[in-house]
């Protein structure tokens, strides 16, 4: 497994000029979900490839002279379903590409060799790789109070950030010693508590590892506020960019009228206008979330059509606008010529570096926190070292806030939840894949059966997605309600379509 990750590096050393993934001073990014296999079919019949596949395509496709000018800088694994799953961890769905993984016993964990070492692929080929909470099926509503989320923090840093083997849960790690750059948050549960205190740790985290650059994101929905979400985009929360999903509203890219001065639905300019004036970060980047292809949901636009909204943002000078991001890499990627024709709408990238870039390897001097078992539920909540020299930044409604400095001084406690009593790991079970069969006409009812996993369907105001043969419902956004669009759905104003159910 190693020798192909270490073959990467020398090739990577002796050719030069890999760019550095997400660049937050860039306007030209362009980010991938990766891990639900939207596309709905096996590998081998054109569904979602592993994460490394995607990494090295341009690589393999245009050999040496192309390696500089990579398509897609960011992916983003996708998803961490639950946070409080079997066992007190975490739980993961990486759809077909979790046929290569084992879980771990007792728990919702999988243990998963080939995307540790597609991540460190990804890595040494100059790409920004995070992980992504939440999904269309999250339905936790965050957490219960502050020490909660805090030692939620804690854990996901443990179980995925800088690796320790001195760790208590080094054993539990889904991505062995590979670590991921940060976090992405896609929480669409209408009902969400306590998720500033726990992003608020996440960022405390990132400051104990120097050695490494962490981001964080936040993908709300294109109808504004975000309720989701709207608690840490009101200027509590620092992230680096905003992946606004412009597609399943009535505000998405489809509703984009060309050569009109205004837009009477599509709505970038609030976006824009909330990265001015509430936005923690004074330089967060508005990143405009499309679909990759038809079948990935419902607003697909082609890339042509794209290319006229980035002109569109830049007639009006837009300084917020970060790139693009892509719903999903199994429908992005088999979609002919449509990565490079939006890739080609954005400005050039910077002139790469000529540095040499060699494969992230562990350290175990890293000062990532140690958990220890523990049986009480009122763990301390991590704050920073009474020494520390430059805090994280804190909530501000009125104020712009520098940007975040790492310092090594910060300390944290450790999470409460207990290991399970075995480490051993188990295969599993090949799991089911999304499909775009369009949905029954019996209105769905939460928790009632339905027919095929990653199938949509319209209640009201509300849609069921169907998940290991149950409805899970999702909320649209206040005064909204769901449309049915062949397989997929999106939510309207009353007035543009009749209610379903």
């Amino acid at each position: 497994m190693m020798n192909s990750i270490l073959y990467i590096c020398a090739f990577l050393t002796a050719f030069k000029g890999v760019q550095a993934g997400f660049d937050p001073n860039s306007n030209s990014n362009i980010f991938m979900y990766w891990g639900q296999n939207s596309f709905g079919k096996l590998e081998e019949e054109g569904g979602q490839k592993s994460l490394g596949f995607y990494c090295k395509m341009r690589l393999m496709l245009n050999a040496v002279a192309r390696i500089d000018a990579p398509e897609v800088d960011v992916f983003i694994i996708s998803f961490v379903t639950k946070i409080f799953g079997r066992g007190g961890f975490p739980e993961v769905n990486f759809a077909n590409a979790g046929n290569n993984c084992t879980t771990i016993p007792g728990t919702g964990l999988l243990k998963c060799p080939q995307i540790a070492e597609d991540i460190m692929t990804c890595q040494a080929l100059g790409k920004t790789v995070l992980l992504s909470l939440g999904g269309g099926t999250y339905q936790e509503g965050g957490f219960s109070n502050e020490i909660s989320a805090k030692n939620s923090a804690i854990l996901l840093w443990n179980l995925f950030g800088p690796p320790n083997p001195n760790n208590n849960f080094y054993e539990y790690r889904p991505f062995l010693d590979a670590l991921v750059d940060g976090f992405d948050f896609d929480f669409e549960n209408q009902d969400m508590h306590n998720t500033v205190p726990f992003a608020q740790a996440l960022r405390q985290l990132f400051l104990t590892d120097t050695s490494h650059h962490y981001f964080l994101t936040v993908a709300p929905q294109c109808v504004f506020p975000d309720r989701a979400n709207d608690e840490m985009l009101d200027g509590n929360v620092w992230f680096d960019a905003v992946l606004v999903q412009f597609y399943n509203n009535y505000c998405g890219v489809n509703a984009f009228v060309p050569g009109a001065p205004q837009q009477p639905n599509f709505n970038f300019d609030t976006w824009n206008t909330w990265a001015d004036n509430i936005s923690l970060n004074p330089n967060v980047k508005i990143i405009l979330g499309v679909l990759g292809n038809f079948g990935a949901g419902s607003g697909y636009v082609t890339a042509s059509i794209i290319g006229a909204i980035i002109q569109y943002i830049f007639d009006f000078r837009w300084t917020s606008f970060g790139g693009v991001m892509i719903w999903d890499a199994s429908q992005g990627f088999p979609n002919p010529g449509f990565i490079s024709e939006v890739r080609s709408s954005l400005p050039p990238k910077p002139t790469p570096t000529t540095t040499t870039t060699s494969t992230p390897t562990p350290s175990t001097t890293t000062t990532t926190p140690t958990p220890t078992p523990s049986t009480t539920t009122t763990t301390p909540t991590p704050t920073p070292s009474t020494t520390t020299t430059t805090p994280t930044p804190t909530p501000s409604t009125t104020t712009t806030t520098p940007t975040p400095t790492p310092s090594t001084t910060t300390t944290t406690p450790t999470p409460t939840p207990t290991p399970p009593a075995t480490t051993t790991t188990s295969k599993e079970s090949t799991t089911t894949t999304t499909t775009s069969t369009a949905p029954s006409i019996t209105c769905p009812v939460p928790g009632g059966p339905c027919p095929t996993d990653g199938v949509y369907a319209c209640a009201g105001n509300r849609f069921g997605v169907c998940n290991h043969g149950q409805w899970v419902f999702e909320s649209c956004p206040p005064g909204l309600i769901c449309v049915q669009a062949g397989s997929g759905v999106y939510c309207d104003h009353p007035s543009a379509a009749k209610p379903v159910c």
